[in-house]
């Protein structure tokens, strides 16, 4: 059969937006002489499941989660806060059925943050015991030294409240000071700032302010301050670090320069709160929670901020596959907010949940979405709960039907949408583990953007192109060309319209 063509039909699914309807559930199969077009199911009405103490066996503890990520089998990993301060912090791990405990940290406190990485492994930032991971065979614990300021062979800090991978496939820590307030930071010589671990070569680099000078352990770059709660990373390859009282730094590996934003630029608070930035590919923004709301910006020279939650400490924010944006305010604790979900732009407030309309606790500090299902998975102070029927689940799209038809493939679908304006979306697939590089070029061949590079999975990928180029400079009108090589000499090139 030839490549099947593929289409996302809708027909006034029941969405938090028109659930009003009440419209069934259908299924729409078409046939035709290129074979199956397209089959799109909608979800079903907005639905809430709790999972805690009072139904949960394995949550032996308490109900108070911290963070919440997937793993590419589909399971469920968690972390819980320890009802005493530096208590035990117990990861717990759902595969669709039952419930597990993995692993207890002992005077690891909070479970600040779960990630999983593109080779599948699972890291785990706590409050003081610095970094686990999990290869599926075994935990290593990584920690700091203070009394080396190389960075090669340690974490810069223990208490790792946010953790992130570049398109190189390096993993980047968060990391802060064992103690408060802020300046404590100066007391301590070689001990918080962002730590770069190179993967290919298992070497730790450390970042670490140098205050203007003023910092006792010298330092040995711009950042902002030592105190760093959040990492993401740009289309352009920047890496972003959310501080503790002095704004966003944002890093450029190319030019190994440094440049911070504050208040001053309009940024709501100069205090990110922790895993508080994230990326979201469909508009090109990077966002921030911060202590006054959300803030948003393209480039960091300005940034705009949502004035209707600007009282709130906002915590976690995510994009879906539709490119809505989700957000937490747990904060004041007097008067959370819940879970909120906004149009991509962040101008209208689409969706609002809370202990009265589903939503087991306001108090919610990390929210991931499983854009498979549509599912929207929330850690909070009692318990963790999912949100269903409100996203709809990801179209089905010609690159996953062709791995399931022939799972010894290597393959690139053609982009989608095509024509697009601003944003498209590659996939493809890759017959066993190796490195890649997928780059946009112009007809003339000339590079434009360096999408993805390093080391990948075997399976699925996504990647998403904003129709910018390696300098985030938004590129002209015009037919591109995008094609991925791999370490075996592999290569497939496709061609993408961009019509402004």
């Amino acid at each position: 059969m030839g490549r099947a063509l593929w289409y996302q039909i809708y027909d006034g699914c029941p969405t938090r937006e028109n659930h009003m309807l009440k419209r069934p559930s259908i299924s729409l199969i078409v046939a035709a002489t290129a074979g199956l077009i397209a089959v799109q199911s909608c979800p079903a009405q907005e639905s809430w499941t709790t999972y805690s103490t009072s139904n949960t066996p394995a949550f032996t503890e308490n109900n108070t989660f911290y963070s919440v990520a997937f793993d590419r089998n589909r399971n469920v990993w968690v972390g819980n806060r320890p009802t005493t301060s530096g208590g035990t912090g117990t990861i717990y791990k759902f595969n669709g059925t039952e419930w597990v405990k993995v692993l207890d940290i002992a005077g690891g406190d909070k479970i600040w943050t779960i990630f999983v990485d593109s080779r599948n492994s699972v890291w785990v930032g706590t409050a003081g015991k610095g970094v686990y991971k999990y290869d599926g065979t075994r935990w290593v614990n990584f920690r700091s030294d203070v009394n080396k300021t190389d960075g090669v062979d340690s974490l810069g800090g223990d208490w790792v409240k946010h953790i992130g991978e570049d398109a190189a496939g390096n993993i980047w820590f968060a990391c802060g000071p064992p103690t408060s307030p802020l300046t404590d930071d100066y007391s301590t010589p070689g001990v918080g700032g962002l730590t770069k671990l190179e993967t290919s070569t298992s070497k730790f680099t450390k970042y670490l302010s140098d205050f203007n000078g003023s910092y006792v352990g010298g330092g040995n770059c711009a950042l902002a301050n030592n105190w760093v709660v959040a990492v993401a990373f740009d289309a352009a390859g920047n890496v972003w670090a959310g501080t503790k009282g002095s704004g966003v730094s944002k890093f450029n590996p190319t030019t190994k320069t440094w440049t911070t934003y504050t208040t001053d630029n309009g940024l709501s608070n100069n205090t990110v709160n922790p895993g508080g930035l994230h990326y979201a590919p469909s508009t090109g923004r990077m966002w921030a929670g911060t202590l006054n709301g959300a803030s948003w910006t393209v480039d960091g020279s300005s940034w705009t901020s949502i004035t209707e939650i600007n009282t709130y400490r906002v915590w976690s924010i995510v994009s879906d596959w539709e490119g809505k944006v989700w957000l937490s305010a747990p904060d004041p604790a007097t008067d959370p907010k819940g879970l909120v979900r906004y149009d991509a732009n962040g101008t209208t407030q689409i969706g609002l949940w809370n202990n009265i309309t589903g939503l087991v606790d306001n108090i919610l500090r990390r929210i991931a979405i499983d854009d498979n299902t549509g599912k929207v998975w929330c850690a909070t102070n009692s318990g963790i709960t999912v949100l269903s029927g409100v996203l709809p689940p990801k179209p089905t799209t010609a690159v996953e039907k062709e791995i399931a038809d022939s799972p010894e493939t290597f393959e690139v679908a053609q982009n989608y949408p095509n024509p697009f304006n601003p944003q498209t979306t590659i996939e493809y697939a890759l017959l066993k583990p190796q490195k890649i590089l997928l780059t946009i070029c112009n007809i003339n061949g000339q590079l434009i953007r360096v999408l993805e590079s390093g080391f990948r999975t075997a399976g699925r990928h996504v990647v998403r192109w904003d129709g910018r180029d390696q300098g985030g400079t938004a590129v002209s009108s015009g037919s591109y060309i995008y094609q991925l090589v791999t370490e075996d000499g592999r290569r497939l090139v496709k061609k993408a319209l961009l019509l402004r």
